[in-house]
Order: structure tokens, then sequence, then C-alpha cells
């Protein structure tokens, strides 16, 4: 029966996705990817679980649901994923990957999707099993959300503006005695 190594469950320290890249700034559908490789448990076929990957407090953990990686520049999505061993003689491995990931930023403003369907090659180094090569990806599309103007951001109403000059011209359209410099004058 075709496994990967005994040690099946994820763990952190073994991993190129764990602590060691979470020093570093990870941003970006490779690295996601790579995410996505190192929360896999062995099996021939597998839900889509869930690897928060937090680069701004050095955290990392695997929970069950949809795959999400947060970091300090975006915020990657996986959904419908599903993988199958097509290799495995214990040192290498090719796994059959298939589904779709979301790529953004951390506000949600741009969202690019991706289409997920092929080969990944897994090798064990030092131990561990490391991601050679990730399964190819395919650019869908792109969302994009209008961004707020400065005076949303500043919880200004957006047409304070425009009603503080329509004011204006009702006070300068006034007759010329209702004006008080008139009145001081009589």
């Amino acid at each position: 029966m075709s496994r990967f190594p005994e040690n099946r469950r994820f763990d952190p320290e073994k991993f190129e996705s764990g602590p060691q890249a979470l020093r570093q700034a990870v941003s970006g559908p490779i690295e996601a990817l790579k995410g996505f490789f190192a929360a896999l448990e062995a099996g021939d076929s597998v839900a889509a679980c869930s690897y928060v990957y937090t680069t701004s407090y050095g955290m990392s953990f695997v929970t069950w649901g949809v795959i999400s990686i947060y970091n300090l520049v975006g915020r990657t999505r996986f959904y419908e994923m599903r993988y199958r061993e097509t290799f495995n003689d214990g040192s290498r491995a090719r796994v059959y990957v298939r589904g779709k990931m979301d790529y953004g930023d951390q506000l949600g403003m741009v969202v690019n999707r991706y289409q997920l369907d092929g080969e990944a090659e897994l090798r064990i180094q030092d131990g561990a099993w490391k991601v050679f090569s990730l399964p190819p990806y395919t650019h869908v599309g792109t969302d994009m959300r209008e961004t707020p103007g400065p005076s949303a951001v500043r919880g200004v109403r957006p047409h304070a503006g425009r009603e503080a000059r329509a004011l204006h011209r009702r006070v300068v359209a006034l007759p010329w005695w209702w004006l008080p410099s008139s009145r001081k004058k009589r």
C-alpha cells in the first residue's frame, strides 16, 4: 500500500513551509501552494484542510475546513482541493492535485483566481518531505473591488464638502438686508 513515511502528521519543524519560512515575508501563489503541501496528511484522498499561515506573529497550525493562508501582504484560499499519490518509492513521491486557489491582498480588494491541475513532486531531504515541484496552475481571472475614497477612510461623509458649498450658496443668495454686516449699518 503506497503511503508517506511513518510520521504522517504535519510537523512544522520538518517542512520548508514551517517556521523557517515564517521568518521571511511569504507571499504569492507558489509559497501558498508549499503551505498546502506541508499541511497535507498521507492518504489516497483528503478533503480540503485549513492551514493558517501567519508571518506577522510566526504561528502555523492545521485545522479542518477550507484552506486559508494569511500573511503580511496577502491572503490565499484553497477550495475543492483533492490529491492522490501516483508514485511513491519511500524517498520520492508524485502527487496529482486538482483544485482552485484564490490569492489576494489583505483587504480583499484584488483577488486573483487560479485553477490547479497536475502533479507535484515531493522528496525526502534531511529526514522530512520537501516540495520539489508544484502542480501547474493557471490564472483564470481577477476580481477587483473599488477602493474606498479618502473621506470614507477618515469617517467623513463622502458628500460633506458638496453640502457645505451648497449651504454657502444658499446663504450668499439671501437678500442683502439679511446679511449681518448690513444690519449693523442701520
